[in-house]
């Protein structure tokens, strides 16, 4: 049976209510998350996770008491982890919540926090290849929230449920400039010739770590990798395209609509940089 740890620290089986009506997250989507892969008991690029959560706390003006810090999540995840028996790797998912109340009442800052988690598989390379689309109904603003995971997730919501509907895997999304910026669920790379390409964070996208990741590892191990900014003409002049999430790792992309692609490169990607960390 699956478990939460919900905002008062307490362990609690999936089917019990964890907000009330009165929920900030659920009136308004006050919060942010984080999605984490934990791989032999330690969360994959804990720092990164860190870092990202607690600047989207500050931006969202949370007033943090002392012992709230990654150590003392760590521990809770750890916990969790444990007591739904996840094995060696599993799929974490944090959010942090501003509390209760009206729009108009005086917020409480102080966090509480929710934490799920279930078993996840090592990484592997999906041989089959994601079929994906754009969405084009909505487009994601440029501003100073455009690259935490805030709670309020509606542009990325319903661009999964126009890929459920085209039956594709995933669905890019445009920004406000009409270029792409991100995935529903992931960060978006393609490949022309030996260069290796993915928007940049001031196009609007989430800030993925895995594809924090990858630009520092790519570089590192002797790839041309650039952020550039991204349109659909692009990605369909491409060789290549791939998404990243810290989940799934790197997910090969056959066909954009009516394009397919390659999967040379990303394969070898996926060998050098992805399997080595499970």
């Amino acid at each position: 049976m699956s478990q939460f740890i919900n905002f008062n620290g307490q362990l609690l089986p999936q089917e019990q209510p964890v907000f009330t009506a009165a929920s900030r997250a659920a009136r308004f989507g006050d919060g942010l998350f984080e999605t984490m892969r934990m791989n032999n008991g330690q969360v994959l690029f804990a720092e990164q996770h860190a870092t990202r959560l607690f600047r989207g706390l500050q931006l969202l003006q949370f007033k943090l008491p002392e012992d709230f810090t990654w150590k003392f999540l760590e521990n809770e995840i750890a916990r969790l982890v444990k007591k739904n028996n996840c094995g060696l790797h599993a799929r974490c998912r944090l959010m942090v919540t501003r509390g209760e109340g009206a729009l108009t009442d005086e917020p409480v800052n102080s966090p509480q926090f929710l934490i799920e988690c279930w078993p996840t598989e090592i990484y592997s390379f999906n041989q089959k290849g994601m079929a994906i689309g754009i969405f084009e109904e909505a487009k994601k603003s440029i501003d100073h929230y455009s690259n935490i995971k805030s709670a309020n997730f509606l542009p990325y919501v319903m661009a999964m449920e126009f890929a459920r509907q085209k039956d594709w895997d995933e669905c890019l999304l445009l920004n406000s400039e009409h270029r792409v910026c991100d995935g529903s669920i992931s960060n978006v790379f393609w490949i022309r010739g030996s260069g290796i390409c993915t928007p940049p964070l001031s196009e609007g996208g989430i800030a993925g770590v895995m594809r924090n990741f990858l630009l520092e590892a790519l570089s590192y191990n002797g790839y041309f990798v650039e952020e550039e900014r991204c349109t659909k003409e692009e990605l369909l002049g491409a060789d290549e395209i791939f998404l990243t999430n810290v989940v799934r790792g790197v997910r090969w992309v056959s066909t954009l609509q009516e394009k397919a692609y390659k999967n040379i490169m990303t394969t070898k990607i996926f060998s050098e940089l992805i399997k080595p960390l499970t």
